[in-house]
């Protein structure tokens, strides 16, 4: 996505500022969400405050959203765009990547990071995963929002796919 294709509402900060706040006025009990590159303070924190109290924000990235289209699933459609946070909510008790609309304060999209998920990066910037009933893509417009979402969300998966090893092998 280039920065004339961005979402409505979305403000670009200049990329050699850096706009994230220090912490030290930050309570101990908020959790430190990960900031967008590609948005302003303000907007990270509008996209935290849809979160919610008890969800933490570990990657945070402006993206188009793509799907594909049953029964065959054999080319893109772009079907909007937004904010995607890899999110790990403590009320819930698990991990979603989800896809916030800042400019209507809605949610958009979730998908959960059950056991046996896949994430695919196919370029850089170009990420996907399999949804309810199709193949979603989101396609990030800042590639350091995009390299620090696959980090996170492989990192969880690779943590998990040890824990479950370490367990097999302890049953041995």
């Amino acid at each position: 996505m280039n920065r004339e294709n961005k979402p409505p509402g979305v403000t670009y900060r200049h990329p050699g500022k850096n706009h994230r706040p220090s912490g030290e006025n930050r309570p101990s009990s908020v959790p430190a969400h990960r900031y967008a590159n590609a948005l302003t303070n303000d907007e990270n924190e509008t996209v935290f405050r849809l979160l919610g109290p008890r969800c933490q924000s570990q990657a945070t990235g402006v993206v188009q959203v793509f799907g594909t289209e049953p029964p065959y699933h054999n080319s893109w459609h772009q079907m909007f765009a937004g904010v995607a946070t890899f999110t790990k909510d403590n009320e819930r008790k698990s991990f979603y990547i989800q896809v916030y609309d800042i400019m209507e304060k809605k949610k958009r999209l979730e998908q959960e990071i059950y056991k046996d998920f896949e994430y695919h990066t196919s370029v850089s910037f170009f990420h996907q995963f399999e949804g309810e009933d199709r193949m979603i893509g989101l396609n990030f417009c800042d590639e350091g929002d995009a390299q620090g979402f696959d980090n996170a969300i492989k990192t969880l998966i690779n943590n998990r796919k040890r824990r479950r090893e370490g367990l097999k092998s302890k049953e041995k």
